[in-house]
């Protein structure tokens, strides 16, 4: 559990994970968040490892990366979370499906507080009708 003042910011699990508490640092896998913004959606992310450090409030996910909205589904073999700029990134292949689009580039840069997202290196998107 994360807290902003007295408002849940974040709530997550793993399936394993050990901790250093002399320096901080973590590694977790199978690990699951759900990520609480006010007034709007929920966003999961998973991975099936996360490396980090608490101090630094940043870490590392690998071995797969699923970012869930309720509209979109974000896919990377890796990304990188920086909880003090509440920002993730990464410059592995990144996959997003939502209705009506299909995004495919190289790299990309998300903004976890507004959802605004960059993509970089080589773009590919396909725009279809939502039925």
């Amino acid at each position: 559990e994360h807290f902003t003042g007295s408002r849940l910011a974040a709530l997550g699990h793993a399936s394993s994970a050990t901790y250093e508490r002399s320096s901080g640092h973590f590694t977790a896998t199978a690990v699951a968040a759900d990520l609480f913004r006010p007034g709007r959606e929920k966003v999961r992310v998973e991975a099936a490892e996360v490396r980090g450090s608490l101090p630094a409030r940043a870490a590392d996910g690998e071995g797969g990366v699923v970012v869930k909205s309720a509209e979109l589904t974000a896919t990377t073999e890796r990304a990188r979370f920086d909880g003090q700029a509440m920002r993730a990134s990464g410059e592995s292949n990144v996959r997003v499906e939502a209705p009506g689009l299909r995004l495919e580039s190289s790299g990309f840069r998300l903004d976890l507080t507004d959802g605004h997202a960059v993509f970089e290196g080589g773009v590919r998107s396909r725009v279809e009708a939502v039925r």
